[in-house]
């Protein structure tokens, strides 16, 4: 045993201990040296990472936030924004779900709108923690900070596209591909935003009549689009449905909400028999996007 006065010896060597997963060893360590210098960040996120190997959740969430909250060496906010960050990540594993969002509305209110990375970092959490109002919150007040940052803009025309919030995310594309109009993965992206625009027929405010001629035109696209990516050979099971398809375009049966709604429908069971061809062109992306909210959507009306 080092001598105990040597407090630079007995922090390096709890440590290395911890480090080994000595976890007993180095908790006796941490504890005397806590004695001494209780509110020490580093000492309290070790503590918590040997309650979290042997499952203590209490006591690890209390020394968590002992850490979160303690001196740390310069610059602290860096180490306290990574010690959340990792109580996240332990409760994420719990599945504790409300402390998880608290903890990230904690960041949110503390860290800098300048500083993107965490903030996108952050929304990425809120979105997976079922918070998606939040998360695009949090990007567009972020986004209002650092105008110019694309990135930033591609990630929130991403949750808002997500969201089915469409002419939202084409308005924060345009806005990307102004400050970077030679940026060929947004200009493609703002394409299939635009198209989908064109194509859905459940955007809302649209009328009946509308509605239903958008129903068909996305049926006519996507046999298209197979035509275009698998030729004139389409697997045998596939060519009964396309025959079907087709034979349901060439009726050009009255426009009603039943028939917009059944042209729907096959126009979705004959793009997921072909899924290889989903991810090919602009066209197959926004047919992609359009047709994913057909199962729990009621269709036109």
């Amino acid at each position: 045993m080092i001598e105990r006065d040597n407090r630079d010896a007995a922090r390096a060597v709890a440590f290395t201990l911890l480090s080994l997963e000595q976890y007993s060893e180095a908790e006796s360590y941490l504890r005397e040296l806590l004695v001494r210098q209780p509110t020490d960040g580093p000492l309290n996120r070790a503590l918590a990472r040997i309650h979290v190997a042997r499952g203590e959740e209490t006591d690890a969430r209390t020394d968590y936030q002992r850490a979160i909250y303690g001196e740390w060496p310069q610059p602290a906010s860096v180490e306290r924004l990574a010690t959340r960050f990792e109580l996240i990540d332990y409760l994420r594993r719990l599945g504790a779900h409300d402390e998880v969002l608290a903890e990230l509305i904690r960041i949110k209110a503390e860290i800098p709108a300048t500083d993107t990375p965490t903030i996108r970092r952050v929304a990425d959490l809120l979105w997976d923690q079922d918070a998606p109002a939040l998360a695009i919150q949090t990007l567009q007040a972020a986004a209002t900070a650092s105008p110019a940052d694309t990135q930033l803009l591609a990630q929130l025309a991403d949750l808002q596209l997500r969201q089915r919030q469409i002419a939202d995310a084409a308005a924060t594309l345009r806005r990307a591909a102004a400050i970077e109009p030679a940026h060929a993965e947004i200009g493609e992206r703002l394409r299939v935003v635009d198209r989908i625009l064109a194509l859905d027929p459940t955007l809302p405010g649209l009328r009946l009549g509308t509605r239903t001629r958008r129903a068909r035109l996305v049926l006519q696209a996507v046999l298209a689009e197979v035509h275009e990516c698998v030729g004139n050979a389409p697997a045998t099971e596939a060519r009964s449905s396309l025959e079907d398809a087709a034979k349901r375009v060439r009726e050009r049966a009255p426009a009603s909400a039943e028939q917009a709604e059944h042209d729907l429908e096959t126009a979705d069971a004959l793009w997921k028999l072909f899924a290889t061809c989903h991810e090919k062109t602009v066209e197959a992306q926004a047919l992609t996007r359009v047709l994913e909210h057909v199962g729990s959507d009621a269709g036109p009306t």
